[in-house]
């Protein structure tokens, strides 16, 4: 490999990488809605009797069925809290989905070039600069919370753009510290699940349980592809270019001998 493209080929791939990173997640660009996602969510009384429950960092956890849900909605927005919480008791939903359905993806005012939406603090925002159709009672944030690892894969996989279906229980959550853990978490943990798309503020996101989650179809297979990919010959480049200075140092030092 001569120096030239050496030095060219990771030039090259850096490039796909940061304009992969921007359309990967373009949730305006989705024009394929499937029908399913322009019905409501579907929400009704658990027939669920027992507690839910688990340990995780420091907590033990009991969840309270209040209601089965199931909703299939256009990721507009994901929030992992996993970096940015300094809490352990609410590591139990890690990652927050804003999420929006009907009318507002059947008159694509979620494509409108003027809104915005964002996550942040557990709540949803979203913006517009002049005049935006959306209606918010049509948006909602989410709190998804499972203790199987599997679906917990699924769910690391969700990005905005991604049509996805979930279905599990609106719990409300209490957890107690059995362990030792920071001294600014709370000795006990409460929180209660919404039960309505009407609400707004505080109390109004769904801590969805899941059962089943599907990303029914994916908003940009390919520029997440290239995305990946670059990423992953990147790596193998700043590996290669390492064992590269370390031989012709090696070399170097034994002419010097």
């Amino acid at each position: 490999m001569s120096s030239k493209f050496r030095k060219l080929l990771p030039l090259f791939f850096l490039t796909i990488l940061v304009f992969s990173y921007f359309f990967k997640d373009n949730y305006k660009s989705v024009d394929n809605i499937r029908p399913e996602l322009l019905q409501a969510p579907e929400q009704a009384t658990s027939t669920a009797t027992e507690l839910i429950s688990f340990s995780k960092d420091g907590y033990a956890y009991n969840l309270t069925p209040v209601a089965e849900y199931k909703i299939q909605a256009l990721v507009v927005h994901r929030m992992d809290y996993r970096f940015f919480s300094i809490h352990n008791s609410d590591s139990i939903f890690p990652i927050d989905l804003c999420l929006i359905w009907g009318e507002n993806l059947e008159n694509k005012s979620y494509q409108n070039k003027d809104l915005s939406f964002s996550q942040d603090s557990r709540f949803c925002f979203f913006r517009w600069r002049r005049e935006a159709s959306i209606n918010p009672n049509l948006i909602s944030n989410n709190h998804l919370i499972t203790n199987d690892p599997d679906i917990l894969g699924i769910i690391n996989q969700v990005k905005p753009g991604d049509q996805v279906s979930i279905s599990g229980y609106l719990v409300n959550v209490e957890a107690k510290k059995v362990g030792k853990v920071s001294e600014y978490d709370p000795s006990v943990f409460n929180l209660a699940t919404s039960l309505s798309r009407t609400d707004s503020g505080g109390g109004a996101c769904e801590i969805i349980y899941i059962k089943n989650i599907k990303i029914i179809q994916t908003g940009h297979p390919i520029w997440s592809f290239l995305f990946k990919f670059s990423l992953w010959i990147l790596g193998c480049l700043i590996i290669f270019n390492i064992f590269h200075f370390l031989i012709h140092i090696h070399r170097h030092r034994r002419n010097l001998n």
